[in-house]
């Protein structure tokens, strides 16, 4: 079913119009109504399986010793970690092919040393202020966080493609500890970054 969601999409937006593209539609409409068939499947075996767990936990509380429940506990609560990792990696997965989908960038570091040097730079051009005697505290982004570096990263740096945006947010965070404000290159690249804007 995946397959075919992806082959179809795929063909639907080479297709012109016309009788082909709606036997594509149709088809694609068809393959959404299997997905959500399957996903209320799921959905249905979880909750009889979760039913189960607890009613075995409770028919077996009065004779089970604590250390009993406890196991019956961690295993139920095993398969629904399981369960909610599997969502994760579903959701991701299309997260993933619906940006796939938009105009992105493809840029390409010459040096994977310089990796950790373009986060640095994103986080420096990210702390931009004006001088106290243009502007008290106003920054040059309203609004910038690790976040959308993290999305910048991932959506037009080649380097980052195959990483999670909540590794990424990891990445920049590490790298934000990293920066020394007092080093002599970042004070320059600082003043220079603060006289281009004000």
């Amino acid at each position: 079913i995946r397959f075919l969601n992806y082959e179809i999409s795929e063909r639907l937006k080479l297709s012109g119009q016309g009788s082909r593209h709606l036997k594509l539609e149709s088809a694609l409409n068809w393959v959404n109504e299997k997905k959500q068939e399957l996903k209320q499947f799921r959905e249905k075996e979880l909750h009889e399986e979760i039913e189960k767990g607890v009613q075995e936990i409770i028919k077996n509380q009065p004779a089970a010793s604590p250390n009993d429940v406890d196991n019956q506990v961690k295993a139920l609560s095993d398969k629904l970690s399981s369960h909610l990792e599997n969502v994760m990696t579903e959701t991701e997965k299309g997260i993933r092919n619906l940006t796939g989908s938009f105009a992105t960038g493809n840029i390409q570091l010459n040096n994977r040393n310089h990796e950790e040097k373009i986060i640095q730079l994103m986080i420096l051009l990210q702390q931009v202020q004006a001088p106290p005697e243009v502007a008290k505290a106003e920054q040059l982004f309203k609004k910038f966080t690790a976040s959308d570096i993290a999305s910048i990263l991932n959506l037009h740096f080649e380097a980052y493609r195959d990483n999670k945006i909540n590794t990424l947010q990891r990445k920049v965070g590490d790298q934000q500890e990293r920066i020394k404000a007092n080093n002599p290159k970042v004070k320059k690249l600082n003043e220079a970054l603060q006289e281009f804007f004000y």
